[in-house]
């Protein structure tokens, strides 16, 4: 789910200019998006934004160690 989720947002190109603070906000957005849901299938949609979101935050934390 997490892939297609992805996928589906091939588009607006990748989250390596985005920033911290952009990333958060969208995390939060999901989280609440996620917390409001009233079937188990839009909920694993839901959570699958969240982990990629979660995932896009770690992965430019990481970047920004490797440049220290």
């Amino acid at each position: 789910m997490m892939e297609s989720k992805l996928q589906e947002n091939d588009h607006k190109g990748g989250w390596d200019n985005c920033t911290f603070q952009y990333l958060f906000q969208k995390l939060d957005e999901e989280v609440k998006e996620l917390t409001t849901c009233i079937s188990e299938e839009k909920a694993i949609q839901e959570a699958a934004g969240v982990a990629n979101i979660a995932m896009m935050i770690a992965d430019r934390a990481r970047k920004a160690l490797s440049q220290r």
